[in-house]
């Protein structure tokens, strides 16, 4: 069976636990955006679809 590649928007400002989450996240098939202020969150969520949104 065969996975619909998954779509994360993390929003958080820790750019080392940004990186790993994000390497972590991607080498086990998702695709992950990262916003690091609330207008960058506002705008990630208005264009595109997300699965999962993580504060």
């Amino acid at each position: 069976m065969e996975m619909k590649n998954k779509k994360i928007l993390y929003v958080g400002d820790d750019l080392s636990l940004i990186e790993g989450l994000k390497y972590t996240l991607e080498k086990n098939g998702f695709t992950v955006d990262n916003a690091c202020t609330v207008k960058e969150a506002y705008q990630f969520f208005h264009a595109g679809q997300y699965d999962l949104l993580c504060l």
